[in-house]
């Protein structure tokens, strides 16, 4: 799902949001604008969009105890084009289908209900507002249909079994691009030791954009290293401009600061040049661990600034213990996993999850890349080859994992 940067609307004292603002706002501060009482608007400039458009915002909501999230309405001249409630901070993309209307412009309305009046100036706040980007697409954004596999994978011999792989090729068959450091756990559990830029980073959805963007230039000149409460008094770095902490593997009982920076920003130079060329080559999936439990706008931002990239998979893994292992395709390029639970990765639960996950993931994108294109297909039989190709397998793994007759039958 192509799409192309074509607005972008900055808030704050050093912005230019002023221009497009109609009602709704503070006066600009560092960085942001508050929206005020319960709606906002802007007129965005017209733009050319046959497929219709993305509207990101970044924002961050005004949480407190008795307002434990901030409900959103996006629209766009009177037509509601997104309903969320916000609970983080970060970026969020709705979709705005194309219009038929020649208008010069359109008006963006943010109604946001949920406002908290503060003391002591009784000003309505609800959301910090830095930025808005509107995303035309390049290409219909038209969803492939319901593709899912949930083929149950319980240890390494079912994952390789069922993928027809090796179990050290699976695990690096996929890159880390945001979220914590436990999928690399899992990595080195089976062996395995790629070298990934942001395997222990720990980025945000949020900083992954923004290094996706500038091609993570920069990344390493401004380093600084805490000592972690760990058994080795591990050198933690922690990366500025792109708000990243990640492992260094050194304790402190070993290198200096010094030492250990010097290392790093070698190290970072390598991995940033590697990930650019990979982000270029040939086909990868990438990883995103939502810790959050975001909606699908929070992670449509992180989607779309890697499909501007090249055609990538993003597979986004959340929580969901009832939906464990299933992985379903929403876009073409984007997959939702579902894990029991994160922080469980060297325990049995976290394991299996993690495999389960890794191994409906490419039987899924074996069974898309089966599969012909809408064009392509005869309207009668939709996914015929996609599901058999599915049931296949499945029928296939349940036979091998079927255990022998009871000798007491």
């Amino acid at each position: 799902m192509k799409t192309t940067i074509a607005t972008v609307i900055a808030f704050g004292a050093n912005g230019d949001a002023a221009r497009y603002q109609r009602g709704g706002w503070s006066v600009p501060e560092d960085g942001f604008a508050w929206t005020l009482d319960d709606s906002s608007t802007l007129e965005l400039p017209a733009v050319d969009a046959p497929f219709g458009f993305f509207v990101e915002l970044q924002l961050n909501p005004l949480i407190r105890p008795a307002i434990p999230r901030q409900r959103l309405i996006l629209s766009v001249d009177g037509i509601t084009i997104g309903t969320e409630e916000i609970r983080h901070s970060g970026l969020y993309a709705f979709y705005c289908p194309p219009s038929q209307a020649s208008t010069a412009s359109r008006l963006l309305t943010i109604d946001h209900p949920d406002f908290y009046r503060g003391l002591p100036t009784e000003r309505c706040t609800a959301f910090a507002v830095s930025r808005v980007r509107i995303l035309p697409l390049s290409e219909p954004a038209t969803p492939r249909g319901h593709m899912e596999s949930k083929v149950p994978v319980v240890e390494a011999g079912d994952a390789e079994r069922v993928s027809g792989s090796p179990i050290a090729d699976l695990v690096v068959g996929f890159e880390m691009l945001a979220g914590n450091c436990e999928f690399g756990g899992v990595q080195r559990h089976f062996g395995a030791e790629p070298l990934g830029l942001l395997r222990f980073a720990g980025a945000s959805p949020e900083a992954a954009v923004q290094g996706l963007e500038e091609d993570f230039l920069g990344m390493g000149n401004d380093l600084d290293a805490i000592i972690a409460d760990n058994h080795i008094a591990e050198w933690m770095i922690i990366d500025r401009r792109y708000r990243l902490r990640f492992h260094s593997m050194c304790s402190s009982r070993d290198l200096t600061l010094e030492q250990v920076l010097k290392r790093e920003r070698t190290k970072i130079a390598f991995l940033r040049r590697k990930f650019v060329e990979d982000l270029s080559g040939p086909y990868k999936t990438f990883i995103f661990s939502d810790l959050d439990g975001l909606p699908l706008s929070g992670a449509m931002p992180l989607f779309l600034a890697l499909s501007r990239k090249a055609d990538h998979t993003l597979l986004w893994i959340a929580e969901d213990k009832d939906r464990a292992g299933l992985v379903t395709e929403i876009y073409p390029g984007l997959l939702k996993g579902h894990i029991e639970r994160f922080g469980a990765d060297a325990s049995p639960v976290g394991i299996s999850g993690w495999l389960a996950i890794l191994t409906n993931a490419v039987l899924l994108r074996k069974a898309v890349s089966s599969t012909p294109e809408p064009a392509q297909r005869n309207s009668a039989t939709p996914w015929q080859a996609a599901k058999t190709f599915l049931a296949g397998l499945f029928n296939r793994f349940t036979r091998r994992r079927a255990p022998p007759a009871s000798p007491h039958r």
